[in-house]
């Protein structure tokens, strides 16, 4: 798909089950959004089941499955973009046409990427049901692995983290790796295998980051500007969590990306509670609309849709 200049871009109502790739999205970040919604997509694929490479575009009320529990990345959003433009939290993307947008989802057995939030994406995630899937944030060079920054920003809110298999580890539900953003309000099963034992001990929100330099680190968790600022004016904010999840003594924990990105011996000088994360909603977040008022867009209305003519299926 690409997007279109005057006209939004929708993909409805397909359903996707064999193992080749699926979706991968184009365009300018300044074009109409694109509106994917309503598909069901079979994520056990040689390739990526769906790739976005552009900001500005709604994921809405699809099912992203793999019958076969999966650690490959299936759900992968590298943007063309960096942190040379200001982020957008919440209500600060005024038009609704500036971030990308994944609400009203199921997801399950997708255990390290759903997504796998990169290269410049401006991320909001919410309403979703996760069941034995976690998200993951990448950070940018040189603390994380990213060029151009990493994950620019992201939202996480109102979503329920639901754990169901002894035979497969998760790790985590969320793993930032740099940025910042909001962790809220969501439901959060315990990350641990549901006996307890299978796979123990695992933290539902994990912050990690290499640290070659002095604090602070640019893009490091916490960061909002791409000149790094210390304190940061943006702190990482978790709040408002509930479920057995929340309460787990591995709740948050911080630590070293190690194979992800580089090493770090002393993290927790780098990402400090009250500094660079903060339990609270300390810089005043408010979320966009939701529903996304695109949601209620159909096919055949005067609503600027681009017209059948113009979906082209490729094999």
């Amino acid at each position: 798909m690409n997007k279109h200049a005057s006209a939004y871009t929708r993909l409805s109502g397909v359903r996707f089950t064999g193992a080749d790739s699926h979706v991968a999205v184009y365009g300018s970040p300044s074009a109409r959004p694109y509106i994917v919604d309503n598909n069901y997509f079979n994520a056990n694929v040689s390739g990526l089941a769906i790739q976005l490479r552009v900001n500005g575009g709604l994921v809405h009320h699809n099912q992203l499955v793999a019958a076969s529990p999966t650690s490959a990345d299936m759900f992968n959003i590298p943007t063309s973009e960096d942190w040379s433009q200001a982020p957008t939290f919440g209500a600060d993307d005024t038009t609704g046409e500036r971030n990308i947008y994944f609400e009203d989802n199921t997801i399950s057995g997708l255990l390290e990427t759903a997504p796998d939030g990169d290269q410049g994406s401006r991320l909001v995630i919410r309403n979703n049901t996760y069941t034995d899937s976690s998200i993951v944030f990448h950070g940018g060079a040189p603390q994380d692995s990213s060029a151009g920054g990493g994950t620019r920003q992201f939202e996480v809110y109102n979503n329920t983290f639901v754990r169901v298999s002894n035979a497969v580890a998760i790790n985590k539900w969320i793993w930032v790796r740099g940025s910042t953003g909001v962790i809220a309000n969501n439901n959060m099963a315990r990350a641990d295998s549901p006996d307890g034992s299978s796979y123990p001990n695992k933290s539902e929100i994990r912050l990690t980051l290499a640290c070659p330099n002095a604090y602070p680190m640019q893009y490091q968790v916490g960061q909002s500007s791409p000149t790094p600022q210390n304190p940061p004016t943006r702190p990482l904010l978790i709040f408002g969590n509930t479920g057995a999840g929340a309460t787990d003594g591995n709740f948050i924990t911080v630590g070293s990306s190690d194979t992800a990105g580089g090493s770090c011996s002393t993290p927790s000088d780098y990402i400090k509670s009250g500094r660079d994360f903060v339990l609270s909603n300390a810089w005043g977040w408010k979320p966009y609309t939701y529903p996304h008022p695109l949601q209620s867009l159909t096919a055949g209305t005067s609503t600027g849709l681009l017209p059948p003519s113009d979906l082209r299926v490729i094999p």
